[in-house]
């Protein structure tokens, strides 16, 4: 049983560990407490098998232990499911060697199909139960057969045990099925729930971050800076005569050339910076941990250059077109122009559009009075 999308399935094993280490760590716990249950009930009841049972129940409290160890491990995501299927497989033969044992062995096969039920319900995945439980059942048909003559009990036990086969694997089945099913709306909805959340902070047409993502970084930029005794820059970037090149290609063009701007403004900015679109052709560049004005007069030296570079789309198949575009830049610095996203945006709009009345194409400071 599988997913047929590779990426669900791959997915679902990652996080099989976390969802089921909570229930197998008690789990076991219980089990090497039943294990030694067990123990004593074999000294009282089959005293004349007491040294072999304890034997077998030690070995069994070993495994369990090696397996609970595991689960602590950096491993357990690569061999948890192995491990379970060893472990099933022991406590099925060590059952199968009691009941060859004994000439009367009835306790123990109630024992036999208790341990092929649980191996359902104990974490494992179907396939792997599915295959320990039929190993269980033919190592009973072949230990059966094997002893000098067939137990009269052989005839009523093996269509019990068949019946606990089916049962068994047909519940398993249907629960491993409901677990994946709900693991995979989990992720239709977990993937709805990001798209909503992109949609609400990132401009649809470019994928920035939009005003409200914005708001948000410069929340924490301003707590940054305030603890830190630093600055930090908002640049304001506008295209120049953006609207000519709608005019004269489509908004279609227009709406590639705006991505391809924001696409270089993104590969030009650390990693700890931001940039927006407000919308139009409107951008706003956060710029972190700015020491001195001159290392800001070259980053916007830096973009203004990167976006005057000529655009090349395809306009229809074998008509190429070169866009060339040019930006004003505006810039006000935190928290000498303001402590706001309001403030330090307005200001920094104000300062491009100071550079655009001298000539375009260039950057300059906020200058007036904060």
């Amino acid at each position: 049983m599988a997913f047929q999308d590779r990426e669900i399935e791959r997915l679902y094993r990652e996080n099989e560990p976390a969802r089921l280490l909570p229930y197998i760590r008690p789990g076991l716990v219980i089990v090497i407490l039943v294990v030694g249950l067990f123990g004593l009930l074999d000294s009282l009841i089959f005293p004349e098998i007491q040294v072999t049972a304890w034997q077998i129940r030690l070995y069994l409290a070993l495994s369990i232990l090696a397996v609970l160890g595991l689960t602590y491990t950096s491993l357990v995501a690569q061999y948890l499911q192995i491990s379970l299927f060893v472990l099933m497989l022991l406590f099925g033969f060590s059952n199968l060697a009691l009941m060859m044992a004994l000439p009367s062995a009835e306790p123990y096969f109630v024992g036999l199909i208790l341990i092929m039920v649980y191996g359902y319900f104990a974490g494992l995945r179907f396939i792997y139960a599915l295959g320990a439980s039929t190993i269980v059942v033919l190592g009973y048909v072949i230990a059966s057969f094997v002893q000098a003559e067939l137990p009269e009990a052989f005839f009523v036990q093996l269509p019990l045990l068949l019946a606990a086969f089916l049962i068994s694997g047909f519940a398993g089945y249907t629960a491993e099925r409901q677990r994946r099913m709900f693991f995979a709306q989990t992720q239709v909805i977990e993937e709805e729930r990001e798209l909503h959340e992109k949609m609400a902070l990132h401009d649809p047409l470019t994928e920035l971050p939009n005003r409200n993502l914005l708001r948000e970084r410069m929340a924490q930029s301003l707590a940054r800076a305030k603890r830190q005794e630093d600055q930090f820059a908002v640049m304001f970037i506008d295209l120049d005569n953006f609207k000519t090149v709608n005019d004269n290609y489509g908004h279609h063009i227009g709406d590639q050339v705006l991505i391809a701007i924001a696409k270089r403004l993104k590969a030009h900015m650390r990693i700890e910076d931001t940039v927006a679109r407000l919308g139009g052709d409107e951008f706003v560049l956060l710029s972190e941990n700015v020491s001195v004005e001159q290392d800001v007069r070259i980053t916007a030296a830096r973009i203004l250059e990167e976006v005057s570079q000529p655009i090349v789309l395809n306009l229809r198949a074998l008509d190429v077109v070169s866009i060339n575009i040019t930006a004003s830049l505006g810039i006000s610095l935190c928290p000498r122009d303001g402590e706001t996203l309001e403030q330090l945006v307005e200001r920094a709009d104000g300062a491009m559009y100071q550079v655009k009345h001298n000539g375009k194409g260039s950057f300059g400071f906020f200058e007036g009075q904060p």
